[in-house]
């Protein structure tokens, strides 16, 4: 993380306006070596000279309204969307479509991967092209509009091209959704963030039974089944809520040119958040495709999660439970050694051994 006042260049490549800097750059912390430590992890420090350590927390809290509130509930929706193929299953879709022949539903969950996978990575040039105000809410009612499309499938061989539609879709969200709030929160602040976003998801991945259960009981409506009222009502939801996305998420803070694009932000706010960015500006790109592989590999994870649980395993599925608690026993073993790896290495660098990320003041936040 980088300390110093920002210029028009080197702020997030674009042209920026050079008055609207000049304002932030009153906002900049001088901090004394007293304080260098906790700045360099980014940590919440009250150094501003205009706003107190609470006032920034409120002006936070407001950003948290259009992107973390908004961006979670949106995400949760995505995971419901991606876990309803069992849900429908359970409620009749794989006897109606004869899917519960040789390998055909294990296909169809898999193919969803293929896509989803390999495209991830390119998700952010998208986000920094479009915009997340308009490319993620996007996505989000294109894939509605496709969970629709699975409520009128009347044969198992259709399922394959919406499900490799749908991942490729689903693939851009996450990426995006990282990368914007790497330009909105200090290292530290993200990182709470992003944990709210997997905390959501198993929430979701909660309710999303109950609520799948209780659509099916629609069964008959309209002369459709129940499973088929799932999707349907599912996609339909998701197309409402990429409306209040598109009302309410927020572009990068650079991408703001004029200062009433802010609306929810005062003058002397906004220039406190450019100046925090203007000390956050270090590695942006490098985490977008570093989260963006993060969770390409979890999309490979999910080709092997397919091929685990197999229909001759049912009910019970050990192989499938072994396997998954493994996993999980070895993530945990991964997250330790990780953990000590860059604790050793903030050490080093504190003595002077070593320079982190191209940067003496930076340190890994752990």
């Amino acid at each position: 993380m980088s300390k110093g006042t920002p210029n028009t260049r080197t702020f997030n490549g674009d042209t920026k306006d050079v008055v609207q800097m000049e304002d932030a750059a009153k906002h900049l912390p001088r901090v004394s070596s007293d304080h260098e430590k906790q700045v360099q992890e980014s940590r919440p420090l009250d150094v501003d000279p205009v706003f107190s350590l609470r006032e920034q927390r409120k002006i936070i809290h407001k950003v948290d309204k259009r992107l973390v509130y908004v961006l979670g509930l949106m995400y949760c929706v995505s995971l419901m969307d991606r876990v309803n193929l069992p849900n429908a299953a359970i409620s009749g879709m794989n006897v109606n479509l004869d899917m519960n022949k040789r390998i055909r539903y294990s296909t169809v969950r898999l193919v969803f991967f293929i896509t989803y996978t390999p495209f991830q990575p390119s998700a952010t040039i998208l986000t920094r092209k479009f915009g997340p105000r308009l490319f993620l809410p996007g996505l989000c009612v294109a894939w509605g509009a496709v969970m629709v499309g699975f409520g009128f499938v009347h044969k198992w061989i259709t399922l394959i091209p919406l499900r490799l539609f749908l991942g490729l879709l689903e693939a851009g969200y996450s990426p995006g959704y990282v990368y914007l709030l790497s330009a909105w929160y200090a290292r530290y602040d993200q990182q709470r963030r992003s944990s709210l976003f997997y905390l959501l998801s198993l929430a979701a991945a909660g309710a999303s039974g109950i609520l799948a259960y209780g659509m099916s009981k629609t069964d008959g409506l309209a002369g459709h089944a129940g499973w088929r009222w799932i999707f349907i009502m599912y996609g339909i939801i998701t197309m409402m809520l990429s409306v209040l996305g598109y009302s309410l998420v927020v572009d990068f803070p650079g991408r703001c040119k004029q200062k009433k694009h802010w609306g929810f932000l005062t003058d002397d706010e906004i220039d406190f958040i450019m100046a925090s960015q203007a000390n956050n500006i270090r590695g942006h790109w490098k985490r977008a495709f570093t989260s963006a592989t993060l969770i390409e590999f979890g999309g490979i994870g999910g080709i092997a999660g397919s091929l685990m649980f197999r229909t001759r395993d049912v009910p019970k599925y050990h192989l499938a439970v072994y396997l998954s608690l493994a996993f999980n026993f070895l993530i945990v073993i991964l997250v330790c050694i990780n953990t000590v790896f860059f604790r050793y290495e903030n050490k080093k660098a504190d003595r002077g051994g070593k320079v982190l990320e191209g940067d003496v003041n930076f340190r890994y936040t752990i």
